[in-house]
């Protein structure tokens, strides 16, 4: 029987063969379950997102959306920006969650909460 000390095995070390690391977390093992890592890289934005470091989520967000686009992501990308006071790119992120999930009605109430349906791209 093994005592449960209350500590991660891999705290405190380097990220062994066949795991990754992202931006100072704990080491995760590679897997072929692409909707897993998307997943975790999702929820990984969040504590950010909920902190206001903004521009932390959008990485972890970029880097789901290139494992397996979904509209979510998408929605969380706008809320970012917006955050970041990017609209036009948070316009941008809300018209790719729209296309994608078109029935989702609370995407477009988010757009037109935050008024991003008025946002004029400059070019």
């Amino acid at each position: 029987m093994t005592k449960n000390t209350g500590k991660r095995a891999d705290s405190g070390t380097k990220a062994a063969k066949g795991q990754i690391s992202i931006s100072g977390s704990p080491a995760k093992p590679l897997s072929d379950d692409r909707g897993m890592w998307e997943k975790y890289l999702h929820s990984e934005a969040a504590h950010p997102s909920r902190t206001g470091r903004f521009r932390d989520a959008v990485d972890l967000l970029y880097k789901a959306v290139t494992i397996d686009d979904q509209p979510y992501l998408h929605h969380d990308l706008s809320r970012a920006f917006r955050g970041l006071g990017e609209l036009d790119k948070a316009l941008d992120q809300i018209t790719k969650a729209i296309a994608l999930a078109a029935l989702v009605p609370d995407y477009y109430d988010f757009r037109a909460a935050s008024g991003l349906r008025w946002v004029i791209h400059r070019g």
